[in-house]
């Protein structure tokens, strides 16, 4: 199955000339399953962004089709263009060798199939294909279900880009139009959960927020504060009162997870905005728990985008 690994250290090399901007990569894996890894390596001075498709992708001028019958890659090994670069398959690990770096992106594969090295992608139909997959990572702290976001002031998870789009993302504007930060506590066998909602067009009882987590249903709430803030037994959920940027709720749920020690979360938020005379757009933390469980270690926001600073408190502007 898929497992992707986070880049959690990453040395900056000093010979990106070797580096291709764009590595495609697709793996066949131990139950049989087939996926494909874009790493985008255009800033060679940050850690690669690497994204999934849960299907085998091959590129065209740049454009992703899907794949047909290939032969799997000689030796499991691919070399980039000089000393600098290459892709391996070790004990069933795929290592993304990079200068002065050696990282693993991929775990339970039985051979890699093809390596494809792209001077130039579509972003746009890349971004249909390839999806962001960002883990959530809880402080250990407590929190209260008072509608008061002031306690959260550490970092949060932004969503905010257009891989985080589950879908088409031509009628999503960008982060005005649909977009969320997402931070995440656990104490005393509680989760806790704090979403700033951002939109233009905020639609209460339209728009809705989703948390997906292993073994429940879909649990979808209306957005607003004149909407209901219904949640399953055991649960607590408040909605803050007046923020400028749109709204933001707060979210309480027992911590089920058998190994209640980790800061690694399995579960998905998405919001749903809903638009006059558009269709609706989804944007998540992940495609699916599954896919976050398959992912492994938490993505730490890189320093390029507005995960950096992004904070859930109030007191930051949107």
């Amino acid at each position: 199955m898929l497992i992707l690994l986070a880049i959690a250290c990453f040395s900056a090399p000093d010979r990106s000339g070797y580096l291709p901007k764009h590595v495609a990569v697709t793996l066949e894996f131990e139950d049989g399953q087939e996926g494909t890894l874009l790493a985008d390596l255009v800033e060679p001075h940050l850690p690669p962004v690497v994204r999934i498709s849960e299907n085998a992708w091959v590129f065209r001028d740049g454009i992703p089709v899907p794949a047909s019958s290939r032969e799997p890659l000689p030796g499991a090994h691919a070399d980039g263009p000089g000393d600098g670069f290459g892709v391996e398959l070790e004990d069933g690990t795929v290592l993304l060798r990079l200068p002065h770096d050696t990282i693993e992106v991929a775990h339970d594969v039985e051979q890699i199939v093809e390596v494809a090295m792209l001077p130039e992608v579509d972003t746009q139909a890349a971004n249909l294909v390839f999806k962001s997959v960002r883990a959530l990572h809880a402080a250990a702290l407590p929190a209260r279900i008072d509608g008061d976001l002031e306690e959260w002031t550490g970092r949060s998870l932004p969503v905010d880009q257009p891989a985080q789009i589950q879908g088409d993302t031509e009628d999503w504007d960008g982060p005005r139009d649909g977009s969320m930060a997402v931070a995440t506590r656990v104490h005393h066998e509680r989760i806790s959960v704090a979403v700033r909602l951002r939109d233009d067009q905020l639609l209460e009882n339209a728009d809705r927020l989703e948390i997906l987590a292993p073994g429940l249903p879909t649990i979808s709430i209306p957005v607003g504060p004149a909407g209901p803030c219904e949640v399953p037994p055991g649960w607590e959920c408040a909605w803050v009162d007046a923020v400028s940027f749109g709204t933001g709720i707060e979210l309480s749920m027992p911590d089920t997870r058998p190994d209640s020690a980790s800061q690694q979360l399995d579960i998905v938020v998405r919001f749903v905005d809903v638009d006059p005379n558009e269709s609706p757009t989804t944007i998540a933390t992940a495609p699916s728990t599954a896919a976050v469980a398959l992912f492994g270690l938490y993505q730490r926001p890189g320093p390029s985008g507005s995960g950096a600073n992004s904070r859930i408190s109030t007191t930051t502007s949107p």
